[in-house]
């Protein structure tokens, strides 16, 4: 009889220390997460060329509330959304003012093609033929791509003036007044 008291409470306190321990882990990993997301996204280095052969980087906005549009010409909603992005990107003031509107795009370039989308020549050959003026950035080695964790395209991300990711919408084509809603 006391060996089965002894073995019960033994049991018991086995059973607290394996919820402090997960308790604990599940604080530490979350408070990892929240720092990782304080840190500023146009502080990261960022360096991509753009349909002009002109070099951008979130950085060059700081201060500045941002929209990135990731796309693929393979999309049908991403082309959709191209169409309202020229409207947005005249009416923000050609990244003359306070919203600076970006796209991004994953270009073939040799090296593991099957996740790329056309090559950079036939992307600016499609900006061209479409009368797109915003800037396309080509991130060739998927930094951003990998960097703003993007699983599926469109996806739309907004980044206040201090470079903290305030807003995203994923898989779906928005329309001009969607797309303004999310900067105000």
């Amino acid at each position: 009889m006391i060996l089965l008291k002894k073995t019960i409470i033994i049991c018991i306190l086995l059973i607290i220390v394996t919820c402090l321990i997960a308790v604990v882990y599940w604080y530490l990993t979350t408070s990892n997460n929240e720092e990782t997301s304080q840190i500023s996204l146009v502080d990261a280095k960022y360096v991509l060329n753009d349909q002009y052969d002109n070099i951008q980087t979130l950085e060059q906005y700081k201060g500045k509330k941002i929209i990135l549009v990731f796309w693929q010409i393979w999309c049908p909603p991403c082309r959709e959304e191209l169409k309202i992005l020229d409207e947005v990107y005249q009416e923000l003031g050609n990244n003359q003012k306070d919203v600076i509107l970006l796209t991004v795009t994953k270009p073939k370039t040799g090296e593991n093609d099957y996740d790329g989308d056309k090559t950079i020549d036939e992307i600016k050959q499609y900006i061209t033929e479409n009368n797109h003026i915003f800037p396309v950035m080509f991130d060739t080695k998927n930094s951003m791509l990998t960097g703003f964790e993007v699983k599926s395209f469109p996806t739309t991300i907004i980044i206040d003036e201090n470079g903290n990711e305030i807003n995203r919408k994923t898989e779906q084509k928005l329309t001009k007044e969607e797309l303004l809603g999310l900067i105000k």
